[in-house]
């Protein structure tokens, strides 16, 4: 049970030492509680004071109070004594020989309010966190690649990941043990363990962390593709991902469901080449179960995270910024590929929904809205029970609501029913025996009702504004102002790019946000990926010279920073030692940002724009390898096949 699992929760390949590193001790941990339970396995606390005066250290405090971090400052009034991640974090691990807990969560996520609620707040939990490790907390959104190198250490030793994520790391900046979400008493029982285990075999650990670094290479590739076979890998890309839909409910997998955008987007650029009935089928029920069911916000517009069933009815009720750009931009195209004026409709609701209520005074978007209300109830917010229905809606409008969104039905939850699974306007008409323009009459007066009453709730609010996903929506805004002439869009558009260029971009490199005015967090390279694709669409609106010079200038940093001997990193500095690269980055709930890279340097020379052509020539080599996991994964591979289609053979 976790907040929810990172949309790539399925593990990368990594070095079975992992796993055995995994296995030794957890089995380990038996042993060592059998042992010596009475002895290692209940450590004996002393006060701060008394510690202070024995080692000469002084005791930390919790760092977080009034972090410009929503999610970081939440845990400020913990009895943990949560550090901020730094580099003193690793000298004072090593010189008292303690385990850090870096642990990484984000605001709207409602597992990670749970535990902490139930661990965090904990005055046992918090005395062992404090006495026998180093405690950190990280709000994921701020620190992207310190957060997937911890992702991919749980993914490969726990065969799942998610959040809250709680990562156990060696004074040497090594990974030993991961963990999600756990219940207060099987959480504070490891803590012991570990702590029983770390005091034992500190250096056998130690040297298993080490042996986790397997040095990975990767000889050249030329700047040229075979035509043939980027033609095999889009028949194969298409055929992988068909291979995981679900032809009955829309969408991937049987369980949890996630827009997986990326796949979706690879669908239709596929239509261009040939019009695959099947495709378009699936394409149809997907984009219609999503906005049409308990994935959307059928009040103000706008989509949740995900759903935790196949038929799209009840989300987790997280809002993210990432995946209403995504989303714009996916139904904007739709609407224009599948000739389906909904579905552009649709864009239209999203963005408008993005534009409202997820904006600053200034026009630049918050980074997402929470699950849980000011009660901590998840999905609070948005649930209602039938008797406030009725008590804020006439008979007539009652009527018609409730026929269109059955809300007679037993509760979705147990808060009340959420919105979703309507039937259409004419059907309510006709089964109401009502005029269509009086049942749209009511309908419209029942949601202005509605939304009133919600607005006088409690909705938590992430307003870190945050580089990448900012220029997701810059991206959206520019597309829909070219593709609709729609001004406003271009407006925002254009305060969204100066935001960008003015307050995170310095000439040379890119903050990744600005939080309660202050400068913070690691940019990575989805930020420049983003930022360049973004600064791109928005010249493609302008068609303005100096703003593809400036989408290159981005672009360039992109490709110095993150690839280097024929790899990509998520990070350009690490206070960790130095990680592995990877030859392709996966998806995610965004595009693989090594593909967008790429993308953006093949479009921009498509465009006549590219003056370091330097660059088209490492784009060409760096889509030309990996051709084995594109084979044997397209799914998580689509973008850097969808890349590949731009190449002019």
């Amino acid at each position: 049970m976790y907040c929810g699992p990172a949309e790539n929760s399925e593990p990368n390949p990594a070095a079975l030492v992992l796993r055995a590193m995994q296995i030794f001790i957890r089995y380990h941990f038996i042993a060592v509680w059998l042992l010596t339970l009475t002895l290692v396995l209940t450590p004996t606390l002393v006060s701060a004071a008394v510690e202070a005066e024995l080692t000469g250290v002084q005791p930390l405090h919790n760092q977080l109070a009034n972090h410009p971090s929503p999610y970081l400052a939440l845990h400020g009034s913990d009895p943990v004594n949560w550090q901020d991640w730094s580099p003193e974090v690793l000298q004072r691990a090593k010189k008292e020989n303690k385990l850090i807990l870096l642990s990484s969560g984000y605001f709207s996520c409602h597992w990670c309010h749970v535990m902490q609620r139930e661990s965090y707040k904990n005055a046992e939990v918090a005395e062992v966190l404090n006495h026998f490790f180093i405690p950190v907390k990280i709000d994921r959104e701020l620190e992207p690649a310190l957060d997937k190198r911890l992702m991919a250490y749980a993914q490969a030793t726990l065969k799942r990941g998610g959040w809250p994520l709680n990562v156990f790391m060696s004074p040497d900046g090594l990974p030993v043990f991961a963990v999600l979400y756990q219940p207060q008493m099987e959480f504070l029982g490891l803590l012991t363990r570990l702590t029983g285990i770390w005091e034992q075999q500190s250096e056998r650990i130690r040297k298993l962390a080490l042996e986790e670094k397997l040095p990975l290479s990767y000889p050249d590739s030329e700047p040229v593709l075979n035509a043939s076979l980027v033609t095999e890998l889009r028949t194969l890309a298409v055929q992988g991902i068909m291979a995981r839909a679900d032809d009955l409910q829309g969408g991937f997998g049987q369980s949890n469901k996630f827009p997986s955008v990326p796949q979706l987007n690879f669908l239709l650029d596929s239509l261009s080449n040939s019009r695959n009935p099947e495709v378009v089928e699936f394409l149809e029920l997907t984009l219609s179960a999503m906005a049409d069911n308990g994935m959307q916000d059928q009040l103000s517009g706008g989509f949740y995270r995900y759903v935790v069933d196949p038929a799209w009815e009840i989300p987790h009720f997280e809002k993210m910024l990432y995946d209403n750009a995504n989303l714009a931009q996916l139904y904007l195209k739709a609407g224009t590929v599948l000739k389906q004026a909904a579905y552009t409709k649709i864009a239209r609701r999203t963005l408008d929904f993005m534009a409202l209520e997820m904006s600053d005074s200034n026009g630049i978007l918050y980074a997402s809205f929470s699950a849980v209300d000011d009660n901590d109830i998840e999905g609070g917010y948005y649930l209602w029970e039938t008797e406030q229905l009725k008590s804020l809606l006439s008979a007539p409008e009652y009527r018609v609501f409730s026929e269109i969104w059955q809300t007679e039905r037993p509760a979705d939850l147990e808060e009340g029913n959420h919105l979703r699974g309507a039937i259409s306007v004419t059907e309510a008409a006709q089964s109401l025996q009502l005029s269509k323009t009086e049942t749209v009459k009511l309908l419209r007066t029942a949601q202005k009702k509605l939304k009133v009453a919600r607005n006088s709730r409690v909705l938590p609010t992430d307003d870190k504004l945050l580089a990448g996903w900012n220029a997701l929506s810059l991206s959206a805004f520019s597309n829909a102002a070219l593709t609709l002439e729609d001004s406003a869009y271009r407006a925002r558009a254009e305060k969204i790019k100066t935001f960008l260029l003015d307050t995170l971009w310095d000439g040379n490199q890119l903050t990744r946000s600005l939080a309660k005015g202050k400068l913070v967090g690691s940019a990575s390279i989805e930020d420049y990926a983003y930022v360049a694709r973004s600064l791109f669409d928005w010249a493609q609106l302008t068609n303005d010279n100096e703003d593809y010079r400036q989408a290159e200038r981005v672009l360039s940093q992109g490709w110095a920073r993150f690839y280097h001997n024929n790899v990509w990193s998520y990070a350009d500095a690490s206070l960790l030692p130095p990680a592995d690269g990877e030859e392709m980055l996966s998806e995610d709930s965004s595009a693989s940002p090594s593909a967008t890279l790429i993308a953006t340097t093949i479009a921009l020379h498509n465009a006549g724009k590219l003056n370091d052509l330097s660059l088209y020539n490492t784009a060409l080599s760096a889509l030309n390898r990996g051709e084995a996991q594109l084979r044997n994964n397209p799914f998580w591979y689509a973008s850097q096949i969808g890349a590949m289609q731009l190449v002019k053979q």
